[in-house]
């Protein structure tokens, strides 16, 4: 597929959840659990991809009605094992399928977008971790974010 194609289609999916699900439903106080959305975008297509973060950030302000998410966590596991594990659950796409330097590329990305972040919402957690582990370590930032933004 084409890069560009995969910019446009990752948008028009998006700007489609979030009128029909997303906007909608916080507009009536509901909490939104996201894999992944824009932050997803500004990795992919605009650091990995090429296209640059400024025109994916428009793109994205756009598709989301300049929506941000309170909180982007960051499940951080080393490339190798990352791809291990998508290779033992049989879940490879096309993404999944790119060699491990785009993988690197990708990972960079997000620890860089994270460490950058100003606004205190990524949060990384050391996926590499046994799942129970993990599982607390998420719950506890999504419980302090829910208590500090809903209640």
């Amino acid at each position: 597929m084409a890069y560009t194609t995969e910019v446009l289609l990752f948008q028009a999916a998006r700007a489609q959840i979030y009128r029909e699900i997303v906007l909608p439903s916080l507009a009536a106080g509901k909490v939104v659990l996201m894999d992944r959305s824009r932050d997803s975008s500004i990795v992919y297509q605009g650091i990995v991809r090429g296209f640059g973060r400024e025109l994916i950030d428009q793109l994205n302000d756009i598709s989301t009605k300049h929506t941000l998410p309170n909180l982007t966590l960051l499940l951080d596991v080393p490339v190798e094992e990352g791809l291990a594990r998508v290779a033992t659950a049989g879940n490879n796409n096309r993404m999944e399928m790119q060699g491990r330097e785009f993988h690197e590329k990708v990972r960079q990305a997000y620890l860089d977008l994270a460490k950058a972040d100003t606004t205190g919402r990524w949060q990384i957690i050391d996926a590499s971790k046994p799942l129970e582990e993990v599982e607390h370590a998420v719950w506890q930032v999504v419980e302090q974010v829910i208590q500090n933004t809903f209640l």
